[in-house]
Parts: C-alpha cells; sequence; structure tokens
C-alpha cells in the first residue's frame, strides 16, 4: 500500500463510501504532435477493498479525486504538476484501477522518479511505477 484514498459515495458511478488503498501508480506517456507530451495515470488499487462489480466506479469522486490529489502532494509534485491530474474518460476506468488523464506538466515533473528528460530519450511508452511507499 502506498496511501489511502477516502470515496464519499457522492460520484455519477457509485454510491460507496469508503476508504481506498492505492497500490501503484502507473504512468503511460504518448508522445503528441509538436513534441507535446500527455498520458494516461493508473492509480490501482486493493480490489478487497474496491470490487468494481459491487461498488461501481471510483470515477467522477470528488473526496477520492483531493485525498488523491493530497498524495501527490505528499510526493513533492509541484500545484501545477497537481492541476495538470484529472479523470480520464469512464470507458477508460478499469477493474483494478482509476484512469486520470495527465499533461505536460505532471509528466515534467515526474523527472523526479524517473529522469527521462535529463539527458535520456523519453521512452514512447514510458512507465513510471511508484510501489510500495518507495520512489
Amino acid at each position: 500500500m502506498i496511501a489511502t484514498c477516502k470515496t464519499d459515495g457522492k460520484g455519477f458511478w457509485s454510491q460507496q463510501e469508503k476508504d481506498v488503498r492505492l497500490e501503484l501508480l502507473e504512468l503511460l506517456v504518448r508522445n503528441g504532435p509538436f513534441g507535446s507530451k500527455n498520458g494516461e495515470l493508473r492509480v490501482h488499487f486493493d480490489i478487497n477493498d474496491w470490487d468494481v462489480k459491487e461498488d461501481g466506479l471510483i470515477y467522477t469522486d470528488e473526496l477520492w479525486i483531493e485525498n488523491f490529489k493530497k498524495y501527490l502532494e505528499q510526493l513533492h509534485f509541484t500545484k501545477e504538476a497537481i492541476a495538470d491530474v484529472t479523470y480520464s474518460e469512464q470507458g477508460m476506468q478499469g477493474e483494478d484501477y482509476v484512469s486520470m488523464d495527465v499533461g505536460p506538466m505532471f509528466i515534467q515533473d515526474c523527472d523526479k522518479f524517473i529522469r527521462f528528460s535529463r539527458g535520456a530519450d523519453p521512452l514512447p511508452q514510458g512507465v513510471l511505477t511508484i510501489k510500495g511507499g518507495r520512489r
């Protein structure tokens, strides 16, 4: 477990109030036009805490994303990077992860973890993994 985020049950896809343990952050980076970058951040959760078939989707739960952004603050992401994180569309949500859209500010800030912008070529599908509280 790397963190816990609470749902308030007020999203469009679930009415459950629960503590949901996060297990893994996975960043998929895509190169866009004119050298821009965007990506998907998959926030994997403990399926013993949250069962999509029974509980619904965490997607659109405001308390959960507020808690998640506080966790990003604890990891020392900048305010600009955190503002660059939003829920992805409903169809991108997984059975064991919440899908988030991330933009170039967040990806640039990830450099402190994976250092892909310091003299190394970015991976076409670069993956950031934060597991078990270690960076």
